[in-house]
């Protein structure tokens, strides 16, 4: 073999690699960054799941429903407080795009702008998170 050889077949395997090495460098850093935000607001989350750029989350133990949305070092949050009793439905339509409404307070599972799911993913995440909740009362 020669240097040329080597020196391409090393080019060629950076390339598939250092995509992957990012990527998950990312995700680690999302995943210490959200954590950071539980321990801030005292949330003991139980389950979890990432859908998109969105981190969904339920804490038994505390009864709040928590979405972030994290973007670099910066989070967008919404926690709902699940009241014994209160109202969980799935609404909207592939039209309107698919919503969790907890007490009232709508949760955003898919949206023409975002491309977050598709409706007929969003409404099976909704579906799976609803009863999540419902399991609470």
């Amino acid at each position: 073999m020669d240097i040329t050889s080597i020196i391409l077949g090393v080019a060629i395997l950076t390339l598939f690699i250092v995509p992957f090495v990012i990527a998950h460098i990312k995700k680690s850093n999302e995943k210490k960054t959200f954590q950071s935000f539980c321990n801030e607001n005292s949330l003991s989350v139980s389950e979890t799941e990432t859908v998109g750029k969105y981190t969904i989350a339920i804490d038994r133990a505390n009864r709040k429903f928590v979405r972030t949305e994290i973007n670099g070092s910066s989070i967008s949050s919404l926690i709902i407080d699940i009241e014994p009793g209160c109202r969980c439905e799935v609404v909207g339509d592939e039209t309107q795009g698919i919503s969790l409404s907890i007490g009232g307070k709508p949760v955003r599972f898919t949206s023409a702008d975002d491309g977050i799911q598709t409706s007929k993913e969003a409404m099976y995440t909704a579906g799976i998170w609803k009863r999540k909740i419902c399991s609470l009362k």
